[in-house]
């Protein structure tokens, strides 16, 4: 048994030890072992298998030696057959000129001659030294060739056709004849060689996302604020009107204030609140129904303190900055109905909707509204 003495040791049991582990190595036929300090090492047939060779055997005559991968042993040397030597039988006589050491194997050895893998004997009768290597399934001829240019790696499958990388421009592309057939690029995806900017052939990215933007741009939106309380304050603050908001729909329930001013709707841009330009009539169904008209905002009604309006006021945009409303209110404590109709030409876009009692300084007292937009 060997010993755990460092390394190097002189101790006999080791000396011993490692004498039978190089016969091993040299002449036995698994791929590994493992030395005196438990380590899992290659022996000569596992490292002749990772590169290709098979495992060798013993010089002698009347070997039928048929494939460059076949590896004999002879005078403590190693070596693999000649493959312009092949095939041929062993005599008793070692004929050096039929083998190459396995340590002597050149970089021109191996580009002349393709080793096949382990055991692929089906292979190597297959192969050629003629400017064309084929085994079935897979042909490699002289054009063939996998390189790196620049950089950019290239894999030219015969003379002009390539499929190669651009670095740069981040772009595969694929070439028949020198002519680009087809590429695919980070930015926008696959297309046709022969693609214009706007793209015949494959769709691309670019095309994609304009498709999308078009969609996301006549696709219908809506957004709801429910529950907006109008319990105090003078105003109701109202949150700002989308870009896309083509119609905005307000609904009050149970809205009332504690005076009699009644309450206005007028319309915010970025300059501010609008004061004039209005057109709005107001009729109240009930007994002694009245009609009023104001020009100084675009909803209007009329009020008792403790008065109850519920329904819905339209708010819809009928092209440019021109805006008309539609209103039904139930005012349930006076017994009524009103309705109403109005509009207004702003000079700037809608923004913002304001809402307060008439005089400004009743107060809301209770209810709540909320408000749709659409577009």
């Amino acid at each position: 048994m060997p010993t755990d003495a460092a390394v190097p040791s002189a101790d006999p049991s080791d000396l011993l030890f490692n004498a039978q582990k190089l016969d091993e190595v040299i002449n036995g036929t698994a791929e590994s072992f493992v030395d005196r300090r438990g380590v899992e090492r290659l022996t000569l047939t596992g490292a002749l298998r990772l590169i290709g060779f098979e495992a060798p055997v013993a010089f002698t005559s009347g070997l039928s030696i048929t494939r460059s991968t076949q590896t004999v042993t002879n005078g403590g040397n190693t070596y693999h057959a000649d493959p312009a030597s092949l095939p041929f039988t062993t005599t008793s006589t070692f004929n050096g000129a039929q083998w190459r050491l396995v340590s002597n194997v050149t970089q021109a050895d191996l580009t002349t001659y393709a080793i096949p893998r382990a055991g692929a004997s089906d292979l190597a009768a297959s192969f050629k030294t003629t400017g064309t290597w084929e085994a079935s399934g897979f042909k490699l001829d002289t054009n063939a060739v996998w390189s790196i240019v620049s950089s950019n790696p290239t894999w030219q499958a015969d003379s002009g056709d390539l499929m190669s990388y651009d670095r740069a421009a981040n772009k595969w592309s694929y070439s028949i004849a020198s002519t680009e057939k087809f590429y695919v690029t980070a930015a926008d995806g696959p297309a046709r060689g022969d693609d214009a900017a706007t793209s015949n052939g494959l769709t691309r990215k670019s095309q994609v996302e304009t498709l999308i933007a078009d969609a996301a741009g006549v696709r219908m939106q809506y957004s709801q604020v429910s529950s907006i309380a109008t319990t105090s304050g003078a105003s109701v603050s109202l949150p700002a009107v989308p870009s896309w908001a083509k119609r905005i729909t307000l609904t009050p329930f149970d809205v009332s204030t504690n005076g009699s001013a009644g309450i206005k709707l007028r319309a915010i841009t970025a300059s501010g609140a609008v004061a004039t330009g209005y057109k709005c009539t107001t009729a109240y169904v009930a007994s002694g129904s009245n009609v009023a008209q104001t020009t100084d905002r675009l909803f209007d009604t009329g009020s008792s303190a403790a008065t109850l309006n519920s329904g819905s006021i339209v708010l819809t945009n009928c092209g440019a900055n021109k805006w008309v409303q539609s209103s039904v209110l139930c005012r349930f404590s006076d017994t009524a109905v009103q309705i109403g109709a109005g509009g207004i030409a702003l000079t700037e876009a809608l923004t913002g909707i304001e809402m307060t009692t008439a005089n400004g300084t009743d107060l809301f007292d209770g209810g709540s509204i909320s408000i749709l937009f659409e577009g």
